[in-house]
C-alpha cells in the first residue's frame, strides 16, 4: 500500500517513526513523517494494511529532516529541519502553531533527535554542526548539555538495555559511542568510542541491536544489556555489525 504524503511536486518523505516505541502509545496504527518540503504528515495504519492520511502541516521552510514521537507522551511530537529549529507539537491541537520552539541553540540543520526510552524527559538532537544536545523535556528553551563529536552528526540512538549510551553516525567522522550521566546531566569525554571500520564513506546510519520481546520481559535485557550495533555508509554501500565492549566487527 501507498500513499503521498504531500502535494508538492518531487517532496521526498526524509524520515518517519512510528508511534509504538514508548510503553505511553496505545497502538502501533500511527505514523508520523517529515518531508523535504517543510511539512510534516500524520499516517494512520488501517487493519487492512491500507494508509489513510490523517493531518498534514507546514511545520518548517526548509527540508524538515527528522520527525521523533516522545516514548513517555503518545501526543507529543518532535521535528528538526535544515532551518536549524527544534520544535515540539501536540497532535490534540493541530499544526497550526509549535508548543515550543528553539530557535537559538543549533547553528546549522538539526538532522536527527530521539526520545529516550528509558528515561522520561530526555531528548537528545544531532546538527549539522558537529554537536549532540541532550533536552529535558520539561524545559525546552535550551539543551541541558552538550557535547561536540566531529563531522556532522546524522543519526543518534539510545541504547535501551544501558541508558547511558548513545550512538551517533557522524558523516565525515564516522561513528562512536558516548556515555552519558543522566544524574549529572554530563557526557564522559573519557569513554568516547570511536568506531571506523572498514568504512570508507559517510556515516549515515547506527542502531543498537534490540532486545526480545521476552528478553525485555524477563529483564534479561537490562542484567546483561545488548551490546551489539550495526553501522551504515553512504557512497560505498555498507553495513557492519560491531560488539561495542570488545570494538571488534562480527560481520
Amino acid at each position: 500500500s501507498g500513499l503521498s504524503c504531500s502535494e508538492s511536486v518531487g517532496s521526498l518523505a526524509l524520515s518517519l517513526d512510528w508511534n509504538e516505541r514508548g510503553g505511553a502509545c496505545e497502538s502501533s496504527s500511527q505514523v508520523a513523517v517529515s518531508m523535504s518540503d517543510g511539512s510534516v504528515c500524520l499516517v494512520e495504519v488501517l487493519p487492512t494494511g491500507d494508509l489513510k492520511m490523517q493531518r498534514s502541516w507546514v511545520a518548517h521552510e526548509l527540508e524538515a529532516w527528522i520527525v521523533g514521537w516522545d516514548c513517555h507522551n503518545r501526543h507529543l511530537l518532535y521535528s528538526g529541519a535544515d532551518d536549524g529549529i527544534l520544535k515540539g507539537w501536540d497532535t490534540r491541537i493541530g499544526g497550526d502553531n509549535p508548543i515550543f520552539q528553539d530557535k537559538r541553540s543549533h547553528e546549522a540543520g538539526v538532522t536527527c533527535l530521539q526520545s529516550h526510552r528509558e528515561v522520561e524527559h530526555c531528548l537528545v538532537t544531532g546538527s549539522y554542526d558537529e554537536n549532540v544536545r541532550i533536552y529535558d523535556t520539561r524545559q525546552m528553551r535550551r539543551p541541558v548539555a552538550t557535547c561536540h563529536v566531529g563531522g556532522g552528526v546524522w543519526r543518534v540512538k539510545w541504547n535501551s538495555a544501558d541508558p547511558r549510551l548513545l550512538a551517533v553516525a557522524r558523516m565525515h567522522n564516522k561513528f562512536g559511542v558516548l556515555v552519558y550521566d543522566h544524574s549529572t546531566g554530563s557526557f564522559d569525554d573519557e569513554q568516547l568510542c570511536d568506531i571506523q571500520g572498514t568504512h570508507s564513506s559517510l556515516g549515515y546510519g547506527i542502531d543498537w541491536q534490540y532486545p526480545s520481546a521476552a528478553a525485555r520481559a524477563t529483564g534479561v535485557s537490562r542484567r546483561g544489556g545488548s551490546h551489539v550495533l550495526a553501522t551504515a555508509s553512504f557512497y560505498d554501500s555498507l553495513v557492519q555489525v560491531w560488539n561495542y565492549r570488545s570494538k571488534s566487527i562480527i560481520i
